[in-house]
Parts: C-alpha cells; sequence; structure tokens
C-alpha cells in the first residue's frame, strides 16, 4: 500500500523521472500513461519533453528547442562549451550528427534543470542519460564508462531523479519499428537505409546491434549511480500484454518516493509486486536530500 501523498507535501517537493530505453522500447506510452495516473490521484505533473515532440508542430518545436539550448548557454557557458567540445571530438559518423545531438543535449540539460526547478512531478520519456545514448549511437570515440564523465553527470542529474529503465524483447522492438510511419531517431532511419558503400566504420553491426550494445552501457552508468545512492532506477520490462500492471507500478513507485519522509525509498522495492513477470527492481536507493 502506497502511503497517501498530502498536497502540502507537493507544494514544496519536486521529483523528475526519466524514462531509458531503446527506441520503439516503450518510453513515451509509459511515461504519457504515468502522468495521467498520477493526474488521477491530484498529483502535479509535467511533461515536457512529451508535450514538445508528440503535441507540437514541427516547427515550433525546433524553435523551442534552439531557444532551450541558448538559455542553457546562457546560464552555464563554461559547462555548455566543455560539452559541446567532447561531443565535436566524439567523431559522429555523419555530417551534422555532432550539432544535433549537441543542440539535443543542451536542450535536454535545460529541461533537466526546470524540471528540477518547480515541485510536483516532472515526466522526461527522454532525458539526459537517453541524450547519452543519443551521443554515443554516432561516436567513434567517446567512452561512456569514463569515470569523468560519470562524475559530470552525477554534478549534472537533477537533485531528485528517478531513472526508469524500459527494455523489451527483440522481436516486439522490431515490430514497433516495422509498423512506424516516419522514423524518428537516427537508428530507426539508419535501420531503413540502404547501406553505404565502404562504411567500415559500422563494424559490420546492424544499427538495432549497435544500439543494444550501447544502451547496456548506458544501463550500467545507471545502475554505478543507484549503487552510489544518486538516483533512484526502477527497470521495468515494456510489453503490450502487461502495459496496465506496468504503469500501477511506476506510478506507486514515484507516489512511494513522494510520501512523508519517514517512508524510505525501500517502499519503492516493497511497491514491486505489482511488477508484470521478468521485471524488477533495482536494489532501493534513497534519493539525496
Amino acid at each position: 500500500m502506497v502511503p497517501p501523498v498530502t498536497a502540502s507535501r507537493l507544494r514544496r517537493e519536486e521529483l523528475v523521472v526519466e524514462f531509458l530505453g531503446l527506441p520503439a522500447s516503450g518510453k513515451s506510452t509509459l511515461s504519457h500513461a504515468v502522468a495521467r495516473a498520477l493526474r488521477a490521484r491530484d498529483v502535479p505533473v509535467r511533461e515536457p519533453t512529451y508535450t514538445l515532440d508528440h503535441e507540437t508542430a514541427i516547427g515550433a518545436r525546433r524553435v523551442r528547442k534552439l531557444a532551450l539550448a541558448a538559455l542553457a548557454v546562457m546560464r552555464h557557458p563554461a559547462r555548455s562549451a566543455h560539452w559541446v567540445r567532447r561531443i565535436a571530438r566524439s567523431g559522429q559518423r555523419r555530417s551534422g550528427w555532432a550539432s544535433a545531438v549537441a543542440i539535443n543535449w543542451l536542450y535536454l540539460l535545460e529541461v533537466a534543470r526546470g524540471g528540477a526547478a518547480r515541485p510536483g512531478v516532472c515526466l522526461l520519456d527522454q532525458g539526459l542519460l537517453q541524450a547519452l545514448w543519443s551521443i554515443g549511437y554516432g561516436a567513434r570515440a567517446f567512452r561512456l564508462r569514463s569515470p569523468g564523465l560519470r562524475t559530470r553527470l552525477r554534478a549534472l542529474l537533477p537533485r531528485r531523479v528517478m531513472v526508469v529503465l524500459v527494455t523489451a524483447d527483440r522481436a516486439a522492438l522490431e515490430r514497433r519499428l516495422d509498423g512506424r510511419d516516419h522514423p524518428a531517431s537516427r537508428l530507426e532511419r539508419e535501420r531503413g537505409a540502404v547501406p553505404r558503400p565502404g562504411a567500415a566504420d559500422d563494424g559490420g553491426a546492424s544499427p538495432m546491434d549497435r544500439g543494444a550494445a550501447l544502451m547496456d552501457e548506458v544501463a550500467e552508468v545507471a545502475r554505478r549511480l543507484a549503487e552510489q545512492r544518486r538516483i533512484v532506477l526502477l527497470c521495468v520490462e515494456s510489453a503490450e500484454s502487461s502495459l496496465p500492471a506496468t504503469v500501477a507500478a511506476i506510478t506507486d513507485a514515484v507516489l512511494a518516493l513522494l510520501s512523508p519522509p519517514d517512508v524510505s525509498a525501500a517502499s519503492v522495492a516493497g511497491g514491486a509486486g505489482a511488477l508484470p513477470s521478468g521485471t524488477a527492481p533495482s536494489p532501493p536507493a534513497p534519493i539525496p536530500q
């Protein structure tokens, strides 16, 4: 049983929930469904990334992302310059990718900052860990497991953050990607493209293989952060048949983290019985205060 979340507590508590997973894993579907479930419990919720990517016209979306990226640069010029240089040196495999992932990274930095600045729950169907995957996907030289990168990431993450790692079996991912009319990610566009002659820099791996291998590395970064008690990590499997149970489990985990102080983050694990078969939360880790 998840303890009640009082209105007075919600007026002073903030929580950022970031969904992490491969394209078509179900991040946006789960995020939006959890938002509806939380609103039904009178929890104030914001969905800045979902609103921008799924409910905003493409022209207005691009302008808004550029504006938020510019805000990130103005707030922290030295930090922004460090990340832009890091991305520029990552050896992106296609022309234009470096600028695209740099803008995306700066945009999400500003979104995460804004999400942590207001009470209530901020749901991100893509956040900083997903942006790391995006940088690494096109890179020839980007060490996700670098201790220095993890140290910088720790400092960038919101004060209170829960990461929901969403997985799905390969057949389900392929089926969902095949059913999409318009590819939304570079992995999807490469997957449907004719291989370029002499594309030896890809190592012979398919886009899905590369993406999955990289997501394993990002998931390991998330697990390290959870072990260091910097984030709360919840791992779920996305399957159409168990979607309501998965949404309920994530919702209960969020509510547990918003509960009164005498309720520890161990409540996240205690409420995990609702998770569908084959899923489990990571070891409980209290959110730093």
